[in-house]
């Protein structure tokens, strides 16, 4: 009796913290209350079980609903709307992503997370949030960008 009872509590106890894990990530939660398009209702859906397994932390959070906000809303809002889009420059975007991945720290980061990941786009989608997270702006972009031609 004491074993099932054991059991429990360590299953209450693993709940809670994937509980915990899953709240770590508001914004990401509500991203899918938004209905996004598919590309990234899908990454979510896995980001969140990622949460829970405690392979994403909180820290991750903010860079991933950027990165998504950011393939939702491609409008400027606010007072850069009176600011021209400017296409993205392509080679200094390439640059700037093989300048991220000569970083062994990041480049470590990237090569786990695509051993974890089969979904091409959701892969793109952590490595551009990654590219984020590190202040790699052009290459998160340039990401970013790659995600919408497959979307297409």
């Amino acid at each position: 009796m004491r074993h099932v009872g054991a059991t429990l509590l360590t299953l209450a106890v693993g709940l809670v913290a994937g509980v915990a894990h899953a709240k770590d990530c508001v914004g990401l939660s509500k991203i899918l209350h938004d209905k996004p398009p598919d590309v990234v209702a899908n990454a979510t859906q896995t980001f969140l079980a990622m949460f829970a397994k405690g392979e994403l932390s909180s820290d991750n959070c903010a860079s991933l609903v950027s990165v998504a906000d950011k393939i939702i809303n491609r409008k400027r809002t606010g007072g850069r709307k009176l600011e021209g889009d400017k296409p993205l420059n392509v080679a200094e975007a390439q640059a700037n992503l093989d300048k991220a991945l000569h970083d062994p720290a990041i480049r470590t980061r990237i090569e786990k997370m695509q051993q974890q990941l089969s979904d091409e786009n959701t892969r793109l989608i952590l490595e551009a949030a990654i590219m984020d997270e590190e202040g790699y702006y052009s290459a998160r972009d340039l990401l970013i960008q790659q995600v919408l031609q497959r979307a297409k």
